[in-house]
């Protein structure tokens, strides 16, 4: 939609914050599922002496980019319907 659109210009703005913010959420979650795990994070629980704390920092880092999918996603909205 941003190629579309001609809407390049909406990442320099400070306004438009969340389109930044969504294609960075975008970017990590792309290279969570597409690079780092097959690459390396199967063969490191599989092969973990402690799976439990493995397993536990992955849900923290879970709940984190949550939060932060949150965010980005209240304030895309905001700025969709021109509240930001």
């Amino acid at each position: 939609m941003t190629w579309r659109g001609d809407m390049w210009w909406r990442f320099a703005e400070p306004a438009y914050w969340w389109m930044s913010a969504m294609l960075a959420l975008w970017l990590v979650f792309f290279l969570m599922l597409f690079v780092a795990e097959p690459l390396f994070l199967h063969r490191r629980m599989a092969n973990s002496t402690t799976p439990e704390r493995d397993f536990r920092t992955m849900v923290i880092v879970h709940r984190i980019l949550s939060v932060f999918a949150l965010a980005t996603t209240l304030g895309a909205m905001a700025g969709a319907h021109g509240l930001i």
